[in-house]
């Protein structure tokens, strides 16, 4: 009888440490799903909010109304070197994240203002040169230069050159700035 009294305060004492473990995992369980229900709703308010952002940057008159802005900081002299500035950051810093910031070299010289007195648009043209790239990321890269600069349209391919050598392209791309001209 006392052999059966150990094994059943073994047992009994197995079951009450199961039971502890059981209640431990459930309490982190419970907490965990109230993290992850917060977690959640900032996550679906964040989504909402790029949702309405890209409506937004997808409205013409929006975009017409950057445009116009980009223009009054680009007809004033003291605005117009901080806009190229601007732009020129936009250049390297969208090589830098699609990884050609060697291909690019650092290579973006502004060819002038041109304003035409028909559509009464100013255009800033740059030159872009790129060295062993590769045409899927270039016109990856043109795309997206396209979509971050509201008024920039890739004008003219100077020079496309493939390297038997390396399997790459040599390309001079032409890319202007296009703003509306004041009355």
């Amino acid at each position: 009888m006392a052999q059966k009294s150990e094994e059943f305060d073994v047992l009994t004492f197995f079951i009450y440490v199961m039971v502890l473990l059981t209640l431990i995992v459930g309490g982190f369980a419970l907490l965990n799903r109230n993290k992850l229900g917060k977690d959640t709703l900032k996550l679906k308010g964040a989504v909402r909010g790029l949702g309405k952002m890209e409506e937004l940057a997808l409205d013409e008159d929006f975009r017409d109304w950057i445009s116009r802005e980009r223009n009054n900081a680009v007809l004033s002299n003291t605005d117009r070197d901080n806009t190229t500035g601007e732009f020129r950051g936009l250049v390297f810093s969208l090589a830098a994240r699609q990884g050609l910031q060697q291909s690019l070299k650092g290579r973006l010289t502004p060819r002038g203002v041109y304003q035409d007195q028909v559509t009464l648009m100013k255009e800033a043209m740059f030159q872009l040169q790129f060295d062993d790239i590769r045409v899927e990321k270039l016109m990856r890269y043109l795309v997206s230069l396209e979509e971050g600069w509201p008024g920039c349209r890739t004008t003219r391919i100077n020079e496309l050159k493939y390297n038997e050598k390396t399997k790459t392209w040599k390309a001079s791309i032409q890319v202007s700035i296009f703003n509306p001209a004041d009355d």
